[in-house]
C-alpha cells in the first residue's frame, strides 16, 4: 500500500550539475617569440643600408633617357662656367665631343675574361676628363668618330680610383708637344724652378730644371735622297744618277737595307727643279728633308741673342746621357726647330671625371628589382619586430 502520508505531496527534482572547467596548466607559460627582435631590426637595416647603397645607379636609372649635349670637351673645360655644366651633370646621361689621347690609352681586361675594355683621356682638358669605353668589339660607328655619349661620373667616386691613379702615374707616359715660341719665353725668364707650359694640345704641362726636352732640326739647303738597290746594285751607279740630274755636292748618308741613301744640298732655287728631276729618276726613290734630334734639359738652356728674339741654345755643361750639348764654355744654337717635344707621365687631378660610354639608365633595370626586393624584406622585418614588442 501507499503510505498515506506521502499522499498529496510531490517532490521536486533535483536540478542538473553544472560541468566543471578546468584551468589550462599552459596558459601561465608565455608563447615563444620565433625570432629575437635585434635580429629583424639587423635583417631590416642590413637591407636598407644595401639600398643607401644603390642610390646613384637608382638616382641614375631615373634620370632622363635623353643624353645632354655638352658640345666640345676643350672648350667646356676651358671656362668656369663649363666645369659647373660638368659639376652639374654628373650621374646624367651625357655627349660630348673631343680628340683622345690614344698615346696613353689603355686596354683594361677583367682577370678570368676575354673582355677588353679601353681607358683614355680626352686631349686639352688637363687630364680631367677621361673615357671609359666598354664594348668589345667596338662598334664601326662609334669608332668612325670622336664623340662619346654614357654615363658621368667624378673620378673620386669610383671604387678603384687609387688603383688607377698609381698605375698611371708610375706607368703611362704620354708626348706633349711645345711651341718653339713659347718655349722660348718660358727660358728668357728663367729655367731654375718648375715652371708650366701649355703644349699643343692645350694642356697645361709642369717642368722641371731636369725634364728632358727634345728637339727636332731641319737642317737648311739639304735633303735625303735614298735610292733603290735593285736599280743601283752598287753606290757609284747611284751617286752618277744624282749627279746626271743636276745634283751638286753630295755625300754618303745613314745606312738603310735596300737603299742608297746620299745628302744633297741645294739652294733654295733650284730646290724644286732639282727634286723633280731626282724624283723622276725611279718610282721608289724617297726624298725627305734632312733632320737631326737633339736632347736637352730644360735648365741648359738659354737664348743666344737679345731678350726673347734670340735663338733657343743650349749651354756648355755635362748633360745626361744621350743627350747633346755644346762643349764646356760654349752653346749650341738651335736652328730651324721643327718640334719640340717631352715625355711625361700622366697625373689624374683630384677633380676629374669619367664618361662610361655607352652605358644608359636602362642598363640599370636589375638593380631597380633588387631594390624592390630589399624595401619589401626590410618591411616584413620591422612589421615583425612591432609586433614583437607590442607583446
Amino acid at each position: 500500500m501507499d503510505d498515506p502520508a506521502k499522499k498529496g505531496t510531490g517532490t521536486a527534482p533535483a536540478p542538473a550539475a553544472k560541468p566543471v572547467i578546468e584551468a589550462d596548466e599552459f596558459a601561465a607559460i608565455p608563447r615563444p617569440r620565433t625570432r629575437h627582435p635585434l635580429l629583424a631590426l639587423g635583417a631590416a637595416v642590413l637591407a636598407l643600408a644595401l639600398v643607401v647603397k644603390m642610390r646613384t645607379d637608382l638616382a641614375f636609372f631615373m634620370s632622363p633617357r635623353q643624353a645632354a649635349d655638352l658640345g666640345d670637351a676643350r672648350t667646356l673645360l676651358a671656362s668656369d662656367r663649363g666645369r659647373a655644366v660638368l659639376r652639374e651633370g654628373t650621374n646624367r646621361l651625357v655627349r660630348v665631343q673631343g680628340t683622345p689621347d690614344r698615346e696613353s690609352a689603355l686596354q683594361v681586361d677583367t682577370k678570368g675574361s676575354w673582355t677588353f675594355t679601353q681607358f683614355f683621356k680626352i686631349l686639352g682638358t688637363d687630364s680631367q676628363l677621361f673615357i671609359h669605353r666598354r664594348e668589345d668589339p667596338l662598334p664601326g660607328f662609334r669608332a668612325e668618330r670622336d664623340d662619346f655619349q654614357g654615363r658621368l661620373l667624378r673620378f673620386s667616386d669610383l671604387s678603384f680610383q687609387d688603383s688607377i691613379r698609381a698605375h698611371f702615374a708610375g706607368h703611362v707616359t704620354t708626348t706633349h708637344f711645345f711651341a718653339a715660341a713659347d718655349l722660348r719665353r718660358v727660358v728668357a725668364t728663367g729655367t731654375n724652378q718648375a715652371t708650366t707650359l701649355r703644349d699643343l694640345a692645350g694642356d697645361n704641362v709642369t717642368l722641371g730644371p731636369n725634364d728632358i726636352l727634345a728637339f727636332d732640326l731641319r737642317h737648311a739647303g739639304e735633303i735625303e735622297v735614298a735610292l733603290p738597290v735593285e736599280r743601283f746594285p752598287k753606290p757609284e751607279a747611284a751617286r752618277a744618277a744624282l749627279v746626271a740630274r743636276g745634283a751638286r755636292d753630295i755625300r754618303a748618308g745613314r745606312s738603310a737595307v735596300g737603299q742608297h741613301v746620299f745628302v744633297v744640298s741645294i739652294t733654295a732655287e733650284e730646290r724644286d727643279r732639282v727634286m723633280h728631276d731626282i724624283g723622276d729618276i725611279d718610282y721608289r726613290t724617297k726624298i725627305r728633308d734632312v733632320r737631326e734630334a737633339v736632347k736637352a734639359r730644360l735648365g741648359d738652356l738659354t737664348i743666344a741673342g737679345a731678350g726673347t728674339s734670340g735663338e733657343l741654345a743650349i749651354k756648355g755643361a755635362d748633360s745626361a746621357p744621350g743627350t747633346a750639348t755644346a762643349a764646356p764654355g760654349t752653346a749650341r744654337t738651335l736652328n730651324n726647330i721643327v718640334t719640340v717635344r717631352a715625355l711625361g707621365t700622366v697625373q689624374i687631378p683630384s677633380d676629374a671625371y669619367l664618361i662610361v660610354e655607352a652605358e644608359t639608365p636602362r642598363d640599370h633595370l636589375p638593380e631597380v628589382a633588387i631594390a624592390l626586393v630589399l624595401l619589401v624584406f626590410a618591411s616584413v622585418n620591422l612589421g615583425g619586430l612591432v609586433r614583437g614588442v607590442r607583446r
